[in-house]
């Protein structure tokens, strides 16, 4: 019969099936040999280790189905769920390809040129020569240019800061409430 939770339950059983795993796996292997002169120690519970062994297999190989199973149900929400942040609509599974992949990049990106406009600043500062952009007439000779606008650049941060916060409510607001259905 199939099972119905929200995403957050889903991820919380996920935490928990490696654990139940390893102790499947730690007890086939105690179990994976044993002298012919000692006897089977699990006949007394009426089973035999070649048994017990199997079951713990097909035990293992579910929780590994249920592992997909559930992963495969968790995409297939983020794909239909669609979610707007920061005017900007796209699925779940997007925003967080998106966080994964370019949202660091990007930030780095924007690190990096704000690092650079304060050290255009400093030399600036130290040569007592002047810092303007591109576009802009006039200045000295040996003037720093800054060819873009460190207005844009900051803004550019603080959107991507923004985007980011707002992002990590909506997606625990939609974990939260998002139903998916996992079969057996």
């Amino acid at each position: 019969m199939p099972s119905t939770m929200t995403i957050s339950e889903a991820f919380a059983e996920l935490k928990q099936i490696p654990a139940r795993i390893a102790k499947k796996q730690e007890f086939i292997l105690r179990h994976f040999s044993r002298r012919s002169k000692v006897a089977d120690p699990l006949e007394r519970e009426s089973t035999t280790q070649p048994k017990a062994i199997a079951s713990e297999m097909d035990s293992i190989k579910s929780l590994w189905r249920r592992t997909t199973q559930i992963r495969m149900a968790v995409l297939a929400a983020n794909m239909a769920t669609q979610l707007t942040v920061s005017g900007r609509a796209m699925s779940v599974q997007e925003w967080l390809e998106w966080r994964r992949e370019v949202q660091k990049s990007e930030a780095q990106l924007v690190q990096s040129l704000n690092s650079k406009v304060n050290e255009a600043r400093d030399v600036a500062r130290r040569e007592s020569t002047s810092l303007r952009k591109s576009d802009e007439a006039g200045g000295g000779y040996d003037d720093i240019i800054l060819n873009m606008n460190e207005t844009e650049v900051l803004a550019w941060n603080e959107r991507l800061d923004k985007i980011a916060g707002e992002l990590d409510g909506q997606l625990s607001r939609l974990n939260a409430t998002t139903s998916i259905t996992i079969p057996d």
